[in-house]
């Protein structure tokens, strides 16, 4: 019987398995930019450090400048300024307050200097500026809220929320604002304009409010009717007012003066007419 051997095969040869290959998250281009900004941003941060602890005006004047131009080739400079809060104040009374030009170098802006100059302008009761690096400029005001016209010695001026002047010339505009008379009327103006408004139907008849003895007030209304509040308590005295005149009892009346400085009565005089015996004679109710 022939003998058959059997002769060895070779193994097979096996393919090498390519591993797949992982995207980085972030690639090399984007990882040197950012490494870019990081570094800019660290020095940007240890300037202005260096700039509001005012290491630099101890080292001089040189040591400043070289500062702000390095920050300028680097990009912090001026390109954006943003203004809140605006509504009375000219936008280029703002800017020329603010002093600045596009494309300077933000940490040579004087903030100092600008807020000083900014609460010169007559509507700015106060402001705040912020650099927002590496470009811009904020700048939030809080605006002064005119609430009356103070007439003294026949002239007319602007007053705000706090008895302060506001100093324009131009206060036609406003002539739909109540109008305050006497020299202590500005101080407790707001007071004033409060109790007015706690009825509103009596608000709205009233011309002007004239400071008696800086003490108290002396109401004018509508149709030449003078309304006399007392010193103390004339917010009490103001709604009971507005009672007799919901009830019809006073203000519907042909009346000049109401006195309500009394607490338990309320005294009236007729208005000028054709009867001269009864003009000046007071009324009780």
């Amino acid at each position: 019987m022939r003998r058959v051997i059997a002769k060895a095969t070779p193994a097979a040869k096996r393919k090498p398995v390519r591993r797949a290959r992982v995207k980085p998250l972030i690639s090399r281009r984007k990882l040197r930019a950012g490494v870019a900004v990081l570094g800019m941003s660290i020095w940007a941060l240890a300037a202005w450090q260096v700039w509001e602890q005012g290491w630099l005006q101890v080292g001089g004047g040189e040591a400043q400048e070289k500062l702000v131009e390095l920050s300028s080739a680097f990009g912090f400079k001026i390109e954006h300024v943003d203004i809140e809060g605006r509504h009375e104040t000219s936008p280029d009374d703002l800017r020329g307050a603010l002093a600045l030009d596009q494309g300077a170098p933000i940490f040579g802006f004087d903030s100092t200097a600008a807020h000083e100059r900014l609460k010169k302008l007559p509507w700015v009761h106060g402001a705040t500026i912020e650099r927002h690096l590496p470009d811009t400029v904020l700048l939030r005001i809080v605006e002064r809220k005119p609430i009356a016209l103070w007439q003294l010695e026949g002239k007319f001026s602007l007053i705000d929320t706090e008895g302060a002047v506001i100093p324009i010339d131009d206060v036609g505009r406003y002539g739909k604002l109540p109008v305050v008379v006497g020299a202590g009327a500005p101080p407790v103006a707001s007071a004033l304009i409060d109790l007015l408004a706690s009825e509103p139907e009596l608000a709205r008849r009233v011309r002007a409010a004239v400071r008696i003895g800086d003490r108290r007030w002396d109401i004018h209304m509508d149709e030449k009717l003078h309304i006399m509040l007392p010193e103390d308590d004339p917010v009490a005295a103001w709604h009971r007012l507005a009672e007799l005149a919901r009830t019809g009892e006073v203000l519907a009346r042909n009346y000049s003066i109401i006195d309500l400085r009394l607490k338990d009565r309320v005294v009236v005089r007729k208005a000028p007419n054709d009867d001269p015996a009864t003009d000046s004679k007071p009324r009780h109710t």
